[in-house]
């Protein structure tokens, strides 16, 4: 039958006690964090792609497009090595440069050692916009039969798109467009309300007298 603790079993134990505090807090081993150790990660540019490219896609610039983005790496820079880090590391795109087909992506870590890569990126952004579905001719007033929707990289659209078919309508061609062609600014105009040839009048009134011609 087991005996009922009392002050004089307790007083027996804590010399036993003291000994094992000691022995945990001078111990030579390094005390570790395991919960730390445990997040510790290992990133290469390859396995940082997923990330970039939410980065690009949260873009003020994608704000209002639906696009569909697409990072790889260039295929001198799939093999690379892997950094250990204890958070994801931080993206940014050094000085605040503009999308472009070809991109330099920054990536920091702080702990356990500090570290930067550049990774350089192609980026594609599929998006719906105004396109041709049959060839054009200069000075061809555009309908809504020569038109069609179609994802394209826009960043390959150096002179502006449409995405709106009401945008363009009745529009004049400036030169000859193949079909399959993005719509821009720069292939179309509004049609000119006076052709040369055409009679026109002019009127204007002030105080006093009017004139028309």
């Amino acid at each position: 039958m087991s005996q009922p603790w009392n002050k004089k079993n307790l007083l027996l134990l804590l010399p036993l006690s003291a000994t094992v505090v000691c022995a945990e807090v001078f111990s030579s081993e390094p005390l570790i964090d395991t919960r730390s150790v445990g997040m510790l990660k290992s990133y290469s540019r390859e396995s940082l792609l997923p990330s970039i490219t939410n980065f690009i896609q949260s873009r003020p610039f994608l704000d209002k497009y639906s696009a569909y983005v697409s990072v790889k790496l260039p295929p001198n820079h799939r093999n690379s090595s892997e950094f250990t880090c204890l958070h994801q590391p931080a993206l940014s795109l050094p000085n605040n440069t503009s999308l472009q087909s070809r991109l330099m992506i920054q990536a920091e870590c702080s702990y356990p050692t500090a570290w930067q890569q550049r990774i350089p990126v192609q980026v594609s952004i599929h998006y719906p916009v105004v396109t041709t579905n049959q060839p054009l001719q200069r000075g061809d007033i555009i309908t809504n039969a020569q038109l069609t929707i179609k994802p394209i990289d826009i960043l390959t659209l150096h002179d502006g798109f449409f995405d709106k078919f009401e945008d363009v309508l009745g529009h004049v061609t400036k030169q000859s467009i193949a079909s399959g062609r993005g719509l821009s600014p720069r292939l179309i105009e509004a049609p000119k309300l006076i052709k040369r040839g055409d009679f026109v009048s002019i009127f204007t009134r002030k105080p006093g007298f009017d004139i028309k011609t």
